[in-house]
């Protein structure tokens, strides 16, 4: 039996550990995703027709944090190559399934696609193996409300939850970028950027950097850099408790990672970069 408690990565503990890093669980199944620190690579070609997907997580649990992601486009023809995933609001539950957010991107000749999908309930043995999430029963994540143990809720109204980002040419070969910010609501006054409706996630999408800087509870970005989509009020799986303030070590944290789903006879290249000093309130798991 294996005891694991929290501490917050102060100057103390950082000197203590500074040597675990933010190393991912091993979670790939599939062996797609390279890990090194808060970052991830991938350059890997699925041969099968159907659907060849990632998951990787980091060990410490944050409350939030900022991860570009750059795509090297092998082929932009259709989908193109797959989707590149930034998972927050992880908790694995009482049943061991677990609940989950992932913001995705897709590249195509004249656009990027996103989506941010907020999953409940979902087996654990399908994170990365398969074609989908499903549940318990077998069957694929669907909207509350449809008779499925694994329930998915959209932020896009669109039938699939898939829209455009943003129109433009991109030629197979070209590198792209954008910034997924994901932030943390407390609610309070006094947070700048954390002010919005307490214990919900607001996400952003960049094509920019946008200078995420934090002092404490407050957040502050590049005034002249504006997000090209937002979502908002994704419930968090671990909120803060009533009379709690802010977030804390201990208080509304979960897990942050990387997902891929590389489509039928298609490469996808390349990599997740989360900035580590836009982590929030990070906290370190120590075995005893």
């Amino acid at each position: 039996m294996k005891m694991v408690k929290k501490i917050l990565l102060g100057t103390l503990a950082v000197a203590a550990i500074a040597f675990v890093g933010c190393k991912a669980s091993v979670e790939d199944e599939n062996h797609m995703l390279s890990v090194s620190g808060d970052s991830c690579e991938i350059d890997y070609e699925n041969g099968s027709d159907g659907y060849s997907r990632g998951w990787e997580t980091l060990q410490q649990d944050h409350v939030d944090g900022i991860c570009k992601i750059t795509a090297k486009v092998n082929s932009n023809v259709g989908s193109g190559d797959g989707v590149f995933g930034y998972i927050f609001n992880l908790k694995q539950n009482e049943d061991e399934t677990y609940n989950f957010t992932l913001a995705g991107i897709r590249f195509t000749a004249s656009k990027i696609e996103y989506y941010v999908s907020d999953y409940k309930n979902v087996d654990g043995s399908t994170l990365s193996e398969g074609s989908d999430f499903l549940g318990t029963d077998g069957k694929k994540a669907k909207a509350p409300g449809n008779g499925t143990t694994a329930t998915v809720t959209e932020s896009n109204s669109t039938s699939n939850g898939i829209d455009t980002l943003k129109s433009l040419t991109i030629n197979n070969g070209d590198e792209v970028s954008v910034w997924i910010d994901v932030v943390a609501q407390d609610g309070e006054a006094t947070s700048t950027s954390r002010d919005g409706i307490k214990n919900t996630y607001t996400v952003k999408f960049y094509d920019k950097d946008p200078g995420r800087t934090m002092n404490g509870d407050k957040l502050t970005y590049n005034s002249s850099v504006s997000a090209i989509k937002t979502a908002t009020g994704i419930g968090l799986n671990n909120p803060l408790p009533d009379g709690t303030k802010h977030f804390s070590a201990t208080k509304g944290q979960s897990k942050l990672g990387f997902y891929a789903n590389v489509y039928g006879n298609r490469k996808l290249t390349g990599k997740w970069e989360i900035d580590s000093s836009s982590l929030y309130h990070e906290a370190e798991e120590i075995e005893e």
